[in-house]
């Protein structure tokens, strides 16, 4: 009787085959190697599920957080026997802004884990990476490698039962956000059960594995299947074959395996790697199966490994080329047992743009397009091919979307209600039956579309075959761009390590160009040629299209060569574009003005000069209200010119914003002097406060100092300490909202300039002699002392923390602002600062000059003006209307303290739906219309309320006379509420378009709504505002905040801590509380939303808070 489980199976070759050795790690450097039995696997495994049931009782998922290797398999074997669902998670690096810790951030915040079962090796950096970067509560921690654990023999597999949850495996996220695959036990007997048929299996079978165990191949293929079918598994590190991949090969002949594999480009690697290998001694006549997935197999790839290793062995009937994915939990297709393989088809390339399968009458390198078969659909699986749009089935032959059903196709994604219990799964995944057989074209998402017709990328990257000795096998990534005549073809290739230097570029883009037009048809708009690595790949190996299109976007790369055109140097000529302007008359001074525009909007957008011309909108750059701050100061360094703070209203073309600059310049005599008088920072002097400072003290917080929030900076190698200290320090005395001290008297909170100026504290580290393992406790030491030095009452409001690695390295600067005196503009400025004032003091000058203060102190006396004026009074209708009187009183009654926030981890669309939406909506009023929107329908739906009233929360800068508030540094943002009418039957455009005008029509950036609230007790405007309706949900949209503020930054930001603790307290006494909160922001292009809840709203209400944002965005995408 074949097991139910995974769990049965381990128990039963451990009783029945106690002694056979079921792991085995290769020694390092030759050392000896690591085995376990099935008996050793149970045992093991069973003391650390005892473990995890008595720490985490009540824990209903567990991450599996460990490095490749025995301890990953034990800890997930003791998941399985716990009955919990395991979520294989790689560990992260110690740097937050790596991509590891990001991806670690994303996969832990979505995936909420109950416990967290780990090595003592790996829990310090992982601890230090939730508590501080995801900013969630301390996590239940299991040790695999402890000391002592409790009894072995509970709990027993009578528990687990073939519906209970296995997996949460992510995927890779090739052309898409990863996202958690949910599979039972059901779901995984099954396919190991197909997998063991169809690749013919037994307890005699010996696999070498070196794939990663964190996706479903190096998971279920490499680890779990071997488990389930009773054989031998030697588990290779990765590192040792990304380091030297005839590793590889070497141990499948060592061990005599007849069983292993990877990706294609596995295969590329090797043979690539066997003409700088000095005569490898290697028989591989006993592998009998090579499996190729997890990305397209390619003929070129078959005959070239098979023609390099032939001499050793190797059969080319050995190559078993399938289908597969974690929806599928692994295995979907492949040739059945007893199938001729491989079998290499060539069809009419013609045809095949068309979606068709026509056989080639002839073998034309030119016409034809060679496709490997992928076999047939495992046992119990189901396979058509159907129309993307419809879902109705096509004919053999017809290309369309592969969809799967069977009991191994997952229960759904995580935290996705719409794809739970959903069969057949759309996989995405482009084909075409062919003599009963299925072949995989590409992904659907990928497609790129050029006059009408269908390219494929896969296409387009396998033409490169063997076109110039200086391109990387398998690293290459084709993707489309939008331009004014609808999508144009780019392609990213690798350069191989050794033809980097003196390699004739021009010919190696002729030679692709001459591939391209002779094999397809087409030629590329822009060709990039990369150093080896360079591409975005998942840990399965395979290129992330999506985030490679992404990169060239936004000129992350730093090319070899470029065909349109090389980005280097283009700082450099920065300096003489501002001098030809100064030395030029009218009409040669525009044409100057706008090649210095292009040039500096190039520069802060990350774009080619050549996507920028005269004609070029200005709401199509990029700039987002962070963006525009930093122009406003770039152009002012640079010109003298002080633009207006709507001059992007002004100005539709970069033409026209010539001429308003140069508009500015002609008239800039005239409005010059101090407009600022009476309202300077004088020490000692009262200072108004504004309606978010009133509101922070209202709250009577415990201690007021706890609200801070903290910028982390890479400092470049060859830092000169004492000029970043100078720079800190200029910072910090040239903007006078550092110099607000704050005190308690009868008569509250007031604030006065404090007599020393602003202040700063600052201290350096010197980590450079330090061990890694104590590196996050440094860094919490380091936060610790940020936090400690920041006083409301006397100073400094800034402090600063230097992590110095040394000369030769780069280190962290840790920047810590109390939030009385800085938004999240007030950051952006002041990091933009810092670059030139340091720049400025490591090359002898003063940093002042660099440095601009508009003041905060003079628009907070401003401010305060407006509170009085009969302006202020005439709003009152303005709000009512927006609002509607008759309060409910819903969510006012709060306990003291602060709350226990909760949350639905971040969200995105897909990224075909992410990419049409951002097309629609580009500006960043129009995103945040969107969001806005798309939670008051959501809302609406959930409640039946049609008529939400929003919180939302703007910048504030209010441009009173005298004043430039875009470019000071203090607390401007205000909050405001929104009032949206949803009625029934209203599509999704049309909502966002009157969500656009309503927050047209707020008046004065929405800055009244607070003053009127915070008038004196008894005041009857602020009677009237208390009658007022109050918002029950939050939104605050962020849009590219988050990312490192400047690509071409000596000093970028890397993270940011928010410490809220006193901000918490204080509302929640004040009842000034939404219960229901959305994040919203662009994350690497990616639009995403958070979703944060507390009592009384539920995780499921929050839960359909999210699904619901999604179904809109799609619906708004697709419309």
């Amino acid at each position: 009787m074949k097991p139910t489980t995974i769990v049965e199976a381990i128990e039963r070759h451990a009783r029945e085959r106690p002694d056979a050795v079921a792991i085995t790690v290769p020694g390092d450097g030759g050392g000896e190697d690591l085995s376990l039995t099935f008996a050793d696997v149970l045992e093991r495994s069973r003391r650390i599920a005892a473990d995890i049931r008595r720490t985490a009782p009540e824990a209903k998922r567990v991450m599996v957080l460990q490095a490749p290797g025995i301890d990953f398999a034990l800890s997930l074997c003791a998941c399985f026997i716990a009955g919990v669902a395991a979520v294989p998670t790689p560990p992260p690096a110690a740097r937050a802004n790596s991509n590891s810790a990001q991806r670690f951030a994303r996969l832990f915040s979505d995936a909420v884990p109950d416990a967290i079962v780990t090595s003592s090796g790996l829990v310090s950096r992982a601890r230090w990476l939730i508590e501080t970067q995801i900013g969630m509560s301390p996590q239940i921690w299991v040790m695999s490698d402890g000391d002592a654990h409790p009894d072995a023999t509970e709990p027993s597999c009578s528990a687990v039962t073939p519906h209970d949850l296995a997996l949460i495996q992510y995927t890779s996220g090739s052309t898409a956000a990863p996202k958690g695959v949910v599979i039972d036990h059901a779901n995984l007997a099954a396919n190991l059960a197909a997998i063991q048929a169809w690749f013919e299996l037994t307890p005699d079978s010996v696999v070498v594995n070196w794939l990663p165990p964190y996706h479903d191949m190096g998971l279920i293929g490499g680890i779990i299947e071997a488990l389930w079918c009773g054989y031998r598994v030697v588990l290779m590190d990765p590192k040792t074959f990304i380091a030297r991949p005839i590793a590889w090969l070497e141990a499948i002949d060592r061990y005599r395996a007849d069983v292993s594999g990877g990706a294609n480009f596995a295969y590329d690697l090797c043979t690539d790697a066997l003409g700088h290998a000095e005569g490898p001694s290697l028989d591989l006549s006993r592998w009998r199966l090579a499996f190729s997935g997890a990305e397209p197999v390619r003929a070129t790839t078959i005959d070239r490994f098979t023609e390099a290793f032939a001499p050793f062995g190797f059969n080319k009937a050995a190559f078993y080329p399938c289908y597969g994915l974690a929806e599928a939990t692994l295995m979907a297709a492949g040739p059945a047992p007893g199938a001729v393989r491989p079998v290499v088809t060539h069809f009419d390339a013609e045809a095949a743009a068309r979606g068709l399968a026509v056989p080639a009458s002839g073998i034309d390198g030119g016409t034809t397009r060679a496709l490997v078969s992928c076999g047939t659909p495992c046992q119990g699986l189901a396979l058509d091919i159907t129309d993307p749009d419809s879902g109705q089935p096509l004919p053999h032959g017809r290309e369309g979307e592969v969809r799967l059903s069977g009991p191994s196709v997952m229960r759904g994604y995580w935290r996705d209600t719409a794809t739970r219990g959903r069969e057949p799964l759309a996989t995405g995944d482009l084909g075409f039956i062919w003599e009963g057989a299925l072949y995989v074209t590409g992904r659907l998402k990928d497609l790129i579309i050029i006059r009408g017709r269908n390219v494929a990328p896969g296409d387009v990257e396998n033409a490169l075959a063997q076109c110039h000795p200086a391109l990387a096998p398998a690293a290459a990534a084709a993707f489309p761009v939008e331009t004014g005549d609808g999508e144009a073809l780019v392609v990213a290739v690798e350069i191989r390590r050794d033809h980097r230097r003196n390699t004739d570029w021009p010919r190696v883009f002729a030679a692709m160009q001459g591939r391209f037009a002779d094999q397809m048809g087409l030629t590329a708009t822009d060709i990039v040629l990369l150093p080896p690595g360079a591409l975005a790949r998942t840990t399965s190996g395979k290129i992330r299209r999506r985030t490679c299109r992404q990169a060239y976007i936004d000129g992350a790369w730093k090319p070899l060569a470029r065909l349109a055109g090389a980005l280097e140097g283009a700082g450099r000529a920065g300096p003489a574009k501002v001098r030809r302007m100064a030395n030029a008359d009218r009409i040669e001074r525009m044409a100057a003005l706008v090649d210095y525009l292009i040039w500096r909007l190039a520069q802060l957008t990350a774009q080619p000069e050549a996507f920028l011309g005269p004609d070029t909108p200005v709401d199509g750059i990029g700039l987002d209200s962070l963006k525009q701050v930093e122009f406003l100061m770039l152009v002012e360094s640079d010109l003298g010119v002080a633009l207006p703070m709507d001059w992007s209203a002004s100005a539709t073309t970069l033409s026209s914003l010539a001429d308003l600059i140069q508009s500015h310049r002609d008239g800039a005599a005239a409005t010059t002097g101090d407009e600022h008088g009476a309202d300077a920072a004088v020490p000692g002097s009262m200072v108004p406060l504004s309606p978010r400072q009133a509101a922070f003290f209202a709250g009577t917080p415990a201690n007021p100092d706890l609200f801070v929030e903290v910028l982390y900076l890479r400092t470049p190698k060859g830092l000169d300490v004492d000029a970043l200290h100078r720079a800190l320090a200029a910072l910090a005395a040239a903007h006078d909202a550092f110099a607000l001290r704050f005190f308690q008297d009868k008569g509250g909170w007031r604030a006065r300039v404090s007599d020393n100026g602003g202040g700063l504290h600052f201290e350096r580290i010197d980590i450079a002699d330090l061990k890694k393992s104590e590196l996050a406790a440094v860094r919490q030491d380091a936060l610790r002392r940020v936090l400690a030095a920041v006083s409301v009452r006397e100073g400094p409001l800034v402090s600063a923390v230097l992590l110095d690695r040394g000369a030769g390295a780069q280190g962290v600067l840790a920047v810590g602002f109390h939030h009385l005196a800085v938004d999240a503009v007030s950051l952006s400025v002041w990091a933009t600062q810092l670059q030139d004032a340091y720049r400025n003091e490591a090359a002898g000058r003063p940093a002042g000059s660099a440095v601009r203060s508009d003041g905060f102190i003079p628009w907070l006396f401003k401010l305060n003006e407006y509170g009085t004026s009969d302006e202020l009074a005439a709003e009152l209708d303005y709000w009512r209307s927006a609002c509607g009187v008759e309060d409910d009183g819903a969510f006012q009654d709060w306990p003291d303290g602060a709350l226990a926030w909760r949350s639905i981890g971040k969200t995105t669309l897909s990224a075909a739906d992410n990419g049409r939406l951002l097309e629609i909506y580009r500006t960043p009023v129009a995103r945040n219309a969107v969001i806005l929107a798309a939670l008051a329908a959501t809302w609406a739906d959930a409640t039946g309320d049609r008529a939400p009233l929003i919180m939302t929360e703007g910048h504030g800068r209010h441009p009173f006379p005298g004043t430039q508030p875009m470019t000071a540094v203090g607390w401007f943002a205000t909050r405001y509420p929104v009032g949206v009418s949803v009625h029934e039957g209203t599509d999704a455009g049309t909502l966002v378009q009157d969500v656009i005008t309503r927050l047209s029509t707020v008046p004065n950036l929405g800055i009244g709504y607070d003053l009127l609230r915070r008038r004196p007790a008894g005041d009857p405007l602020r009677e009237d505002m208390e009658r007022l309706r109050r918002p029950g949900i939050f939104l605050q949209y962020r849009g590219n905040i988050d990312e490192t503020f400047r690509p071409d930054a000596v000093m970028p930001i890397v993270g940011v801590y928010h410490e809220g603790r006193a901000l918490n307290q204080s509302l929640c006494s004040q009842g000034d509380i939404q219960p229901l909160s959305v994040t919203a922001g662009l994350s690497d292009g990616i639009l995403y939303w958070s979703v944060f809840f507390t009592p009384p709203v539920s995780e499921d209400r929050a839960q359909e808070i999210s699904d619901g944002i999604r179904r809109f965005l799609i619906d708004l995408a697709s419309g």
